[in-house]
């Protein structure tokens, strides 16, 4: 059995925020399972290879995105639509979610506020 890949996502202003968040998941991970392993790659490379290719620009059993308020809510639209599209199972932690944005969740992606406790997940 392949060894699982985990890969994180991240805006520029919540790099290290994302690490510590993944850190903690990690922490966390169930006895007995097999940790993944933690690819990392930056938004804004995840969206310009999106625009380039329909295929999905990353190898990964899931994705755990962590996008700061800063970033406009219309990428992080986008990047769900991305997400359901590669139907790659994520978990967006989104600085700008709206109500309308947490009831994006299907295909496989779930959408929560930036401050949700890393024990939720």
């Amino acid at each position: 059995m392949a060894e699982p890949v985990l890969t994180l996502v991240y805006s520029p202003d919540a790099e290290a925020d994302a690490r510590r968040r993944m850190a903690t998941i990690l922490a966390r991970w169930p006895t007995g399972e097999p940790k993944p392993r933690v690819t990392e790659i930056p938004l804004d490379r995840l969206m310009e290879a999106a625009e380039e290719s329909s295929d999905a620009p990353v190898e990964s059993a899931a994705l755990f995105v962590v996008v700061d308020a800063g970033v406009p809510a219309v990428v992080t639209y986008k990047l769900v639509d991305r997400l359901q599209r590669w139907a790659l199972p994520a978990v967006v932690l989104a600085g700008s979610a709206s109500p309308e944005m947490l009831r994006l969740q299907s295909g496989g992606v779930v959408v929560r506020p930036a401050d949700t406790d890393p024990a939720f997940l």
